[in-house]
């Protein structure tokens, strides 16, 4: 019996193995801060200093997987945003800073 290379995985109709870690892990946290401070994509966009498209925000707060390059990008973008708005969380330390876990839960 000839087993073809284009046959589906075994566990799933659409060739993905069953259990695979999902992509869309839902709303982030990132989009309810953004929300609250009434920040859009375009904020972030304009204030990033290394490229970042709106597009990787939406999906960001979105909850669709990023990379940790693209993750650090908009966590520096948004921390730009906060500073030049003096609207950083209080927090002890000279330079309050939000985090990854502040904005992302995977």
């Amino acid at each position: 019996m000839a087993l073809s290379i284009f046959a589906a995985r075994e566990g799933s109709a659409d060739g993905h193995a069953a259990g695979s870690d999902t992509r869309e892990l839902g709303p982030q946290p990132l989009d309810k801060l953004m929300s609250r401070l009434e920040l859009d994509n375009h904020d972030l966009v304009a204030a990033a200093a290394e490229p970042l498209t709106h597009k990787m925000v939406q999906k960001g707060r979105k909850g669709r997987r990023l990379t940790p390059k693209i993750q650090c990008r908009i966590l520096s973008a948004l921390n730009r945003v906060l500073a030049e708005r003096d609207q950083l969380p209080a927090e002890s330390g000279d330079s309050p800073r939000l985090g990854l876990g502040d904005l992302f839960n995977y």
